[in-house]
């Protein structure tokens, strides 16, 4: 069974210092290996200029590990969820095209008996500025985040016993500056904040990041990295925390 991303969220920051997760995950970047067998997708391209790529899905979130204070970790199978992104795009010159793309995402989980909704807007891009520099990057709102990659806390469990939403909103975005054809260097950040009042005691307010790489394609089939990052994490109840690391890393290229 291959792995896939959402197709909510198709975009995200150049790192080689982050393996096995997306950079800016739980920092504004909607990300989450899924199991790809379950899903299915059609879609359509139009050959006109300026462009539009319309693509629903049918996918299956992924519920395992959500957080709760009552409930410390809880694992119901996953759901049944409908996707959407719309792609608009022109072509913008010799860095590529210049593409906007709202989306969507509607599912429901079951916890306790309760069906707990998951309603995400979201809008991602890709911005062309000029010869050598391209924004890229998407934000989002919505409730119940978690079950497509945003902070594992996307139900709580209050006093009354009735599971409800969390809301929340965040987003990300990277400067690349292409200084020759072999380095690239990209500085990038993001943020979740998760609404105070639906949260409690130990959860995470708001979890931010920022950073920047030097990328240097030493051969053909070889990169080497260097970066330097910084999370930020501020809780209910408990003091911010940070989380800087410093990273060289190499990769090869199949």
């Amino acid at each position: 069974m291959a792995q896939d991303k959402p197709i909510l969220a198709p975009r995200e920051p150049d790192s080689l210092a982050q393996v096995g997760y997306s950079p800016l995950t739980g920092a504004g970047n909607l990300w989450l290996w899924r199991a790809a067998g379950p899903q299915s997708s059609s879609g359509f391209y139009s050959a006109i200029r300026p462009g539009s790529a319309p693509k629903p899905e049918v996918l299956e979130t992924s519920e395992a590990g959500q957080r709760c204070r009552r409930i410390l970790l809880y694992a119901p199978a996953g759901r049944p969820a409908l996707e959407g992104r719309f792609v608009f795009w022109m072509k913008s010159g010799d860095n590529g095209n210049f593409e906007i793309a709202p989306g969507f995402h509607v599912s429901n989980s079951q916890l306790l008996g309760v069906s707990v909704p998951s309603r995400i807007a979201s809008v991602d891009w890709r911005i062309p500025l000029a010869r050598a520099f391209t924004l890229t990057g998407a934000a989002f709102l919505g409730e119940n985040l978690g079950v497509i990659g945003g902070l594992r806390q996307g139900i709580v469990v209050p006093y009354s016993g009735v599971p409800q939403p969390v809301h929340g909103a965040g987003g990300w975005a990277q400067l690349e500056y292409r200084a020759t054809r072999r380095l690239a260097f990209h500085l990038f950040g993001g943020e979740e904040d998760d609404r105070n009042r639906n949260l409690q005691t130990g959860l995470i307010s708001k979890n931010q990041s920022y950073g920047a790489n030097a990328m240097y394609q030493i051969v053909s089939n070889v990169v080497a990295s260097f970066e330097s990052a910084i999370v930020q994490t501020a809780y209910i109840g408990s003091p911010t925390r940070l989380n800087p690391h410093y990273d060289l890393a190499f990769a090869y290229l199949f």
